[in-house]
């Protein structure tokens, strides 16, 4: 099946936007891979396919205003776009690879002909705070009601930017927002609202189990490895795909039917685990207007201590040796878009 319906990941994706409107690529969270591949389509997307719109899960929708006039200015402005950035729920979302997609709209923009459509990116984030969801006297209900309230937010953003225009898009979000038979799950609105106009791609990632990564991701990769171990995208709704099961995958215990095209209708492998890198910071990100709650952040997510506290400059420094520039990290130097 890999062999023969597998295709080359962006062509696979820009097949499923000849077919239907919007898009939805799921990510396992900060994957330099993962970012570089999304980045990569931004250009084939506004060329060859007449897709002029990218929805983001890692921007607010308050800002897409202001993204799309950094977007669109003659000259590249890091500051301005790191503001915008910083204006996410999560303050310590400082990395290179997610500034590189924004990156990469730029230069398509800064290339276009005159009288060709800019390309946009949507922010599609409401108002919620990872600071004051984490360290407020919400109760648990609280919590989950902001939760619904976020999700819903998700789901009109897409509806009045793409689909109830007829417009075709991208999404890029994580993958738990992707399902499609999961409750109040924007992927799962979506599709019940609109049906075959929406289709969901799953980018490759240790799907959980108890104690470690699920059978079924292992299964995947060696699959993948006798087809011959090239980046590919598959369609997971039919044989022989579809009918796998694993019941130790946690995720499958939220699935009505226990099948795995219940968790993916694409399926993208860019490169096996062992081969995926974490995101790169971009140095300076911390500074003192929102230092504050970086700090809090960071220690919560143990990714720095009290020590590395005392100033906005030394959370930062700790931030830059948590996740190291790719040289540093021993993943290799290519990408797309963000040559900063």
């Amino acid at each position: 099946h890999l062999r023969t319906a597998g295709r080359e990941p962006a062509d696979y994706v820009l097949a499923k936007l000849a077919a239907h409107d919007l898009v939805m690529v799921g990510e396992e969270h900060q994957v330099r891979e993962s970012c570089l591949f999304v980045a990569g389509l931004v250009e084939r997307l506004h060329r060859e396919a007449g897709v002029h719109l990218l929805l983001t899960e890692f921007v607010r929708s308050r800002n897409t205003h202001r993204l799309n006039q950094l977007l669109t200015a003659t000259a590249w402005d890091a500051e301005a776009i790191h503001e915008v950035m910083r204006d996410w729920a999560w303050p310590t979302w400082g990395f290179r690879e997610y500034r590189a997609i924004l990156r990469a709209a730029w230069e398509v923009n800064r290339a276009r002909a005159e009288g060709e459509p800019a390309f946009r990116v949507v922010g599609l984030d409401d108002e919620w705070d990872q600071y004051e969801y984490a360290w407020s006297d919400m109760s648990r209900k609280e919590k989950f009601d902001l939760r619904l309230k976020r999700e819903a937010h998700l789901v009109a953003v897409a509806q009045r930017e793409a689909l109830d225009e007829g417009r075709k898009a991208l999404v890029h979000i994580g993958f738990s927002h992707t399902l499609t038979g999961h409750g109040i799950r924007f992927g799962t609105v979506l599709t019940k609202n609109h049906g075959e106009r929406v289709f969901q791609v799953a980018l490759h990632a240790k799907l959980p189990a108890r104690g470690g990564p699920a059978p079924i991701t292992g299964f995947l990769e060696g699959v993948w490895t006798e087809a011959g171990a090239r980046p590919v995208g598959v369609d997971v709704v039919a044989p022989p795909l579809a009918p796998l099961r694993d019941d130790a995958c946690v995720l499958w215990h939220y699935l009505a039917g226990k099948r795995f095209e219940e968790l993916a209708q694409g399926y993208v492998i860019l490169a096996p685990l062992t081969e995926l890198h974490e995101t790169s910071w971009i140095p300076g990100f911390v500074n003192e207007a929102q230092f504050e709650r970086a700090k809090a952040v960071a220690l919560h997510a143990r990714l720095a201590t009290e020590a590395d506290g005392a100033s906005a400059s030394a959370l930062d420094a700790a931030l830059r040796r948590r996740f190291p520039p790719p040289e540093e990290a021993g993943a290799p130097e290519g990408g797309a878009g963000d040559p900063e």
